[in-house]
């Protein structure tokens, strides 16, 4: 906060004819000439891109701010947080921030008054505006609300500018106005570097405004500039500050921002750098590095990143830049090649510094084995292990020869069979073996070491060590097999898998109600003896014949019984002749089941000459009738129920 001086501050007159105050407020003063107002024509230069902000806080740091802002908007991107092209809040924070305000500002004093603030009663915040480099508003400099020196200008932009990266260098110049400044003014112009000038706004002679010079018109000598007040760029005539006209100048402050261009030799001892140093944007930084005696230069690096291997580096400068230019003892080339290509492998072969200790190893590749190491055809080691002092660029060759492998092969059985492919290979070989089973054997299996390989009668190896194999071969091996006709005729045993030259033996068992016939092979009867033998010497598929018996016991002296409908469904009807009832004992009727089980009694005892009986209650099949007298079977008729 501000007081009011109590004592009268008095100016030294001296610094008034090199240091000059602005004086003007965040509005333009009424009367206040605009200038010329122009359209683009040939003669104007004027620098793009340099923002264009309003009075804040003072008319000085505002003017400052528009050349900050510009250099950040081109490149330079840290000096204001965010989009410096365009009046933001983090750009006003730039220019005057809250705490230089609260510090330098308030109360608001204006002329007569003046009241002190933390510039002269202390306790002030640390610099970190454009405002407080430039000392605005600072009652300890004579500063009312918003006025400025400048002497201060080239402070504030150097002091604002370290603040925000030190790595930058920043330069100011102040020139008085002079008959040579007109050409100083246009040089900066030119090379796209806006100014700030303190010019005498109203015409008494004195300066009050702090703009920012940007542009120049040779056809009427005039320059333009933003003055903190509107956007539009007003020009006004070159010429000294007077009391007969208005927008004379008193100074011209030129700013000019560098980057730095910074180098390290890396080994120290490995050279030298020339051409680091300061450049402006836009200029082309050369850097040539010079290694010293005995080392040579590599490449120049960023952050770790090879950006040339040229030994003089030129590039554009538009940032900071720190390189590192990288060297390193002069070596040699150590070359070498298996021969042949495939042979081997060779580690070692590389680049050595003079002096070093070079080993080359060869190592065989599967199947080959190392022989010698030769240099200009002269055999220089047999160590697959080759150690030399390196004194020069050197090519050598690692010399292999195949190895050859054997595959031998075993038969088992001894002469079952034989085999063919065994012998001498080389190492990537393909070795084709076959197996030729002898008569009544067939081939097994390939095995090594009681593996089974294949089951194959060809096998292909890929040659790669010596192999001992076994070629198994066995006796042929018959599938014998009967099937009964009818399938419901009876059983077969003795059917199965039967070594070559075996004996078979099949039996036929009759299931009851059959009885065997013979034996076929191949639609011709072999056997009529159910008990069958013989030697096994291929597959075979033999038959065995059954036939229903249809009868029990004795032939039925009485043919004249008839049974029907047959087939039958529903019912069947039996007739039998009045000279069989008239017989002194009765005739009993049973139904039987196809083994001849008893089923169901028909009659007990028959006394008429017909008999209707129901077979719905039986199932579809093949069926027995049977007829009893006495006790004893005197005929069987069979009987299909539907």
């Amino acid at each position: 906060m501000k007081r009011i001086f109590t004592t009268l501050i008095l100016l030294c007159l001296p610094a008034l004819l090199y240091c000059q105050q602005s004086s003007t407020g965040m509005e333009r003063p009424e009367g206040t000439s605009t200038g010329i107002i122009k359209t683009q024509n040939r003669g104007q230069v004027v620098i793009p891109n340099v923002p264009s902000y309003h009075w804040y806080h003072g008319c000085g740091p505002t003017a400052m701010g528009m050349v900050i802002g510009y250099y950040d908007v081109i490149g330079f991107s840290d000096l204001i947080e965010g989009d410096a092209s365009q009046q933001t809040y983090l750009v006003q924070q730039a220019i005057a921030s809250q705490q230089h305000y609260a510090d330098y500002s308030e109360p608001l004093d204006y002329f007569p008054d003046l009241f002190a603030d933390k510039s002269d009663l202390g306790g002030a915040h640390e610099s970190n505006s454009i405002a407080d480099y430039m000392e605005t508003s600072w009652s300890s400099r004579n500063n009312r609300y918003g006025c400025s020196w400048s002497d201060e200008v080239a402070q504030a932009f150097i002091g604002y500018v370290e603040q925000q990266n030190h790595l930058y260098h920043a330069v100011s110049q102040n020139y008085l106005f002079s008959t040579s400044t007109w050409y100083y003014y246009k040089t900066e112009i030119n090379n796209d570097r806006p100014v700030v000038l303190l010019v005498d706004s109203d015409g008494d002679g004195k300066s009050d405004h702090f703009v920012t010079g940007i542009g120049y018109d040779l056809s009427d000598e005039t320059y333009g500039v933003y003055d903190t007040w509107d956007n539009q760029v007003h020009w006004f005539p070159w010429r000294p500050m007077s009391s007969s006209y208005s927008w004379g100048i008193h100074c011209m402050n030129t700013q000019k921002l560098y980057y730095r261009i910074a180098s390290t030799p890396f080994p120290p001892a490995g050279g030298s750098i020339d051409g680091d140093t300061y450049y402006l944007a836009g200029e082309t930084a050369s850097l040539t590095a010079i290694p010293q005696t005995h080392f040579q230069f590599v490449n120049w690096s960023e952050a770790g990143n090879i950006i040339s291997t040229n030994e003089t580096y030129s590039f554009m400068v538009s940032s900071n830049r720190s390189l590192t230019a990288n060297f390193e003892l002069k070596s040699y080339e150590i070359s070498a090649e298996a021969v042949p290509a495939n042979g081997g492998t060779i580690s070692g072969d590389t680049t050595y510094i003079y002096g070093d200790s070079a080993s080359l190893l060869a190592g065989a590749k599967a199947g080959y084995k190392f022989l010698h190491w030769k240099e200009n055809e002269n055999i220089v080691s047999t160590d697959s292990n080759y150690k030399f002092m390196v004194t020069g660029n050197t090519n050598l060759s690692a010399h292999f020869e195949l190895i050859n492998y054997s595959i031998s092969i075993q038969i088992t059985p001894p002469n079952s069979g034989q085999t063919e492919g065994g012998g001498i290979y080389h190492y990537g070989d393909t070795a084709i073996l076959k197996a030729i089973p002898a008569t009544a054997y067939k081939f097994a299996n390939w095995s090594e070491n009681g593996n089974i390989l294949s089951t194959e009668d060809v096998l292909e190896l890929q040659i790669n060590k010596n192999r001992r194999l076994s070629a198994a071969f066995e006796l042929q091996t018959y599938t014998i097999t009967a099937t009964p006709l009818p399938e419901s005729g009876g059983e077969i045993y003795g059917c199965g898998s039967y070594t070559h030259g075996d004996s078979v033996f099949l039996h036929a068992i009759p299931n009851d109600g059959f009885e065997f016939v013979n034996w076929t092979w191949q639609d011709s009867i072999i056997s009529e003896n159910p008990n069958y033998s013989f030697q096994a010497v291929e597959d075979r598929n033999i038959v065995a014949n059954y036939q229903l018996m249809t009868r029990i016991g004795e032939e039925a002296p009485y043919p004249d019984i008839s049974i029907f409908p047959n087939p039958a469904h529903n019912t069947i009807k039996i007739e039998i002749p009045e000279h069989i009832l008239e017989a002194a004992n009765p005739v009993c009727i049973y139904l039987l089941d196809i083994r001849g089980n008893r089923i169901e009694t028909i009659s007990d005892g028959l006394h008429k000459n017909n008999i209707r009986f129901n077979i719905d209650n039986q199932p579809t099949g093949v069926y027995l009738v049977q007829f009893v007298r006495n006790n004893e079977n005197i005929g069987l008729i069979k009987l299909l129920i539907l």
